[in-house]
């Protein structure tokens, strides 16, 4: 984006911090960068006492194993411990394919098992560049208004406590 501070988390509700790193997913090699799996980044943002999180990707980890997502998943939330969090999965990019799909499913299915409210994309529509992997402008106006209709349907529910 020209304007980054107008990617996709500039829709979402309330005070907004971003700790995004490009390259980075749930899976330690996502990155060729080390030390930058979303594991090893969320105690920085924790420092925040954040009222909710969300975690957004999966998108890089489209060639990474199976075992190596759920893996980097199970570390994260451990790490978020109790705190109120959405996951949300990685949007259908033209360019990532039925890797993308792969990804979506191994999310949902650790979602699930740890109890963590999952928001898919894949059955959202959204405008890329070029690349057919980047989100347009428009494209993350559109999946910010995705994610901020999740929150605040969210934030409606009745606490269990």
């Amino acid at each position: 984006l020209s304007r980054p501070g107008r990617n996709w988390a500039a829709e979402l509700p309330g005070r907004v911090h971003v700790f995004g790193f490009s390259g980075s997913g749930f899976s330690a090699d996502a990155s060729p960068c080390p030390g930058v799996a979303y594991d090893h980044r969320a105690s920085v943002a924790l420092t925040l006492r954040a009222a909710l999180v969300v975690v957004e990707g999966g998108l890089n980890d489209f060639d990474q194993p199976a075992a190596a997502i759920r893996s980097g998943f199970r570390r994260l939330i451990a790490e978020l411990g109790d705190r109120d969090v959405l996951v949300v999965g990685p949007p259908p990019a033209p360019l990532r394919g039925a890797a993308v799909v792969r990804v979506d499913r191994i999310l949902r299915s650790e979602a699930a098992r740890s109890g963590t409210p999952y928001l898919s994309m894949l059955d959202h529509r959204f405008s890329y560049l070029p690349d057919r992997l980047h989100l347009t402008p428009a494209g993350h106006r559109s999946f910010g208004a995705v994610v901020a209709a999740r929150i605040a349907a969210i934030s409606r529910q009745p606490s269990a406590g």
